[in-house]
């Protein structure tokens, strides 16, 4: 098992950054521990990141928690919880994709993918209902109630993404964005950032800590079958061995 580097929470937040206005997905994880999830990030609970100063943020920090009742109580399951773009705040809107994962020492984690959109209130909404949140009627109510979906609904969930950004969706089935934003990491980190692009990006109290707790992600290999090339060798968490790695 090989542990890469763990890199400083300013670099982190910066490539998070660069991600979202390329409308690339930033992928990283949070672990169980103490009925908690923690983040990687800071040592600590997620929810203690959380600030919690206007009814904004009490809402999310709300849907934060019902995603935490979940992954603790759940053995397996997905979740997608859509936020709107919001006034002097969010720039645009994101949906973040969550999935109950186990690794190669059996530690329960919750694999989060981070992915941002150019859409009005009606494109979240109805994205929501395509997940089957029929009662929802206002950006306000999508926000405060993600979307909880059985194990098997990945594929689902990338097909509609990709009906409105087919590049993000290829990027989450091939395992790609896991690898950019390690590469996106290095270079920050060796001093050289990577230009931003030209569209909005969204960031918030609950919301930053699914962004910002995108780092100091440990990237485990362990043996096991490549993906791409069907190989039986040491793979990392997107199932991608070292070789093709360095070809994608």
């Amino acid at each position: 098992m090989s542990i890469e580097t763990v890199y400083s929470q300013q670099v982190e937040y910066q490539a998070s950054f660069v991600l979202e206005t390329q409308r690339i997905p930033d992928a990283y994880h949070f672990l169980l521990k103490d009925g908690k999830l923690f983040s990687p990030v800071t040592g600590l609970p997620a929810e203690k990141s959380i600030t919690r100063r206007d009814s904004l943020e009490e809402a999310e920090y709300q849907a934060f928690l019902q995603i935490q009742d979940w992954f603790v109580q759940k053995e397996a399951g997905l979740v997608v919880w859509i936020n709107p773009s919001f006034p002097n705040r969010y720039g645009c809107a994101k949906a973040i994709i969550s999935e109950i994962v186990y690794t190669s020492a059996s530690e329960k984690a919750l694999i989060n993918r981070a992915v941002c959109f150019d859409w009005d209130e009606e494109t979240c909404l109805a994205f929501a209902r395509n997940l089957g949140l029929s009662r929802v009627s206002s950006g306000w109510e999508l926000r405060t109630n993600p979307v909880f979906l059985d194990k098997g609904a990945s594929e689902e969930v990338i097909g509609l993404i990709e009906k409105h950004s087919p590049s993000q969706a290829q990027l989450i089935r091939s395992g790609q964005d896991f690898i950019i934003k390690e590469r996106i990491k290095a270079e920050i980190a060796s001093g050289y950032l990577p230009p931003s692009g030209d569209c909005l990006s969204s960031c918030g109290s609950a919301l930053k800590i699914f962004t910002e707790n995108s780092s100091q992600v440990s990237w485990e290999y362990n043996e096991g079958t490549c993906r791409i090339c069907g190989k039986e060798t040491s793979v990392g968490p997107c199932k991608i061995c070292r070789v093709c790695e360095r070809i994608l």
